[in-house]
């Protein structure tokens, strides 16, 4: 059932990229993959 007052502060919806997809459309540089396979590991 649906109210009036359902969702009032979701403006829009927008399809969200798989990390493939986004692989594909933006390739990470050389640079970047050296960056993040040296980089210190985080403790979080």
């Amino acid at each position: 059932m649906n109210y009036q007052n359902d969702d009032l502060r979701i403006k829009e919806i927008n399809e969200l990229l798989p990390p493939v997809a986004l692989l594909e459309k933006f390739p990470a540089t050389e640079n970047a993959a050296n960056t993040v396979a040296h980089c210190p590991q985080s403790d979080s």
